[in-house]
């Protein structure tokens, strides 16, 4: 559980990253800010046996990065969901990466975590890339992002809609795969 403290530390980087971004500020590094835009590269040192690779490296598939926590409830109900759409999507040329925002604190109940909700696909942690929070800007978690065989962001989508699920990614995924 995060203490005032952090939740406060937490949400006054992410405002300052949201000002930045909205002032237009100059970098050197492109940014996720929206869709139809190059998805910017990152490295990914992924959980388990899966190898290192970039997100550059994947272009060619659809990639669905998520963002989450183990503390995330909504994270909690959605990911489920999200297994079951790799599993339907993976042989189809879709990767999904999870992409934990656990910190120091609670990294180490990632792979519990993992297991309990069935995770089946490869998890990166977010404290391990360089710029992520400037690359990715959010709000909150989940955080989704689909990013199409061409490595451009098609879909960005913050929180989870329990009655609505991810319909709005699975139509996409339809389009995406055929493309």
């Amino acid at each position: 559980m995060l203490t005032k403290r952090r939740r406060l530390g937490i949400a006054a980087i992410a405002l300052l990253g949201l000002l930045c971004c909205l002032a237009g500020c100059d970098s050197e590094e492109p940014t996720a800010s929206g869709t139809n835009v190059a998805a910017p590269d990152i490295p990914l040192k992924l959980t388990g046996d899966a190898p290192a690779t970039t997100l550059a490296a994947l272009k060619g598939k659809v990639v669905i990065l998520d963002f989450w926590a183990t503390w995330c409830g909504p994270c909690q109900k959605s990911i489920p969901e999200l297994t079951a759409v790799y599993t339907k999507y993976k042989d189809r040329g879709v990767q999904v990466i999870g992409v934990s925002e656990d910190e120091t604190g609670s990294r180490d109940q990632v792979p519990a975590t993992m297991k309990n909700l069935g995770i089946n696909y490869p998890v990166a942690f977010a404290m391990d890339i360089p710029d992520i929070r400037a690359k990715y800007p959010h709000d909150g978690i989940p955080f989704l992002v689909v990013i199409d065989k061409k490595g451009i962001v098609r879909k960005q989508m913050v929180g989870y809609d329990s009655q609505h699920g991810l319909d709005d990614v699975t139509r996409l995924l339809d389009t995406l795969v055929k493309e």
